[in-house]
């Protein structure tokens, strides 16, 4: 029973999670230069993962040599309607000085299930004692270790795909400059997930040259 749950434990953990760009588009229209300032904001009903994303965003696009800032640093208490929050954000762009707002929110989760048949997985078996137990002790060790195939039982697989979109806007203007959308499957832990989507997002304003950068 603990080999075969050794078994499955290693197969289930073969899927780490990924985050890609899955939607890369730059206006073409567009002819500005690239953005000196940048408003990072990022739309969640959890002030956690408002913070933690607008966060991990500005710090990577720093890191490049952009100048942004995070407004929930700035915009603690976020108005009711969506007219005041749109008054609000307008007012602390002008005041920080920005020419540019970058816009993140969540798309939606797409939750997908699929059976994995049962199947035989190998297990190193190893036997006897002293060095000829021990991996690598001369040709000898070899004698005490070989493998053995286990059944695993089928199971049921989960994966989740979590989208998010991500636009930039030049000040003044109503059409995005950029438009970008994250896949993440499964991440271990939402620190994990907001370091990917800031990771995918800020390295493609620096590869596409729109926000000012070393």
């Amino acid at each position: 029973m603990r080999v075969v749950a050794s078994a499955l434990a290693a197969l289930l953990l073969a899927a780490c999670s990924t985050t890609q760009l899955v939607h890369d588009r730059v206006n073409a229209n567009w002819r500005g230069d690239a953005l000196e300032r940048v408003a990072v904001v990022v739309i969640a009903n959890q002030p956690r993962v408002r913070g933690a994303l607008e966060n991990a965003l500005v710090e990577d696009l720093q890191a490049a040599g952009a100048d942004t800032f995070a407004v929930h640093t700035m915009m603690m208490d976020v108005p009711e309607t969506l007219k005041a929050r749109k008054a609000a954000l307008k007012a602390l762009v002008e005041k920080q000085g920005a020419d540019g707002v970058l816009v993140l929110s969540l798309v939606g989760v797409d939750t997908q299930r699929q059976y994995v048949g049962a199947q035989m997985a190998p297990v190193e078996v190893i036997t006897g004692v002293g060095p000829a137990a021990t991996p690598y002790w001369g040709y000898g060790g070899y004698y005490h270790r070989h493998y053995e195939y286990v059944y695993v039982p089928g199971y049921e697989e989960v994966t989740q795909d979590y989208r998010l979109d991500a636009s930039l806007f030049a000040v003044g203007q109503e059409t995005p400059v950029w438009q970008g959308e994250t896949s993440t499957v499964d991440p271990a832990s939402l620190d994990e997930g907001i370091a990917g989507v800031a990771s995918r997002v800020s390295s493609a304003l620096v590869r596409h040259k729109l926000v000012a950068s070393d």
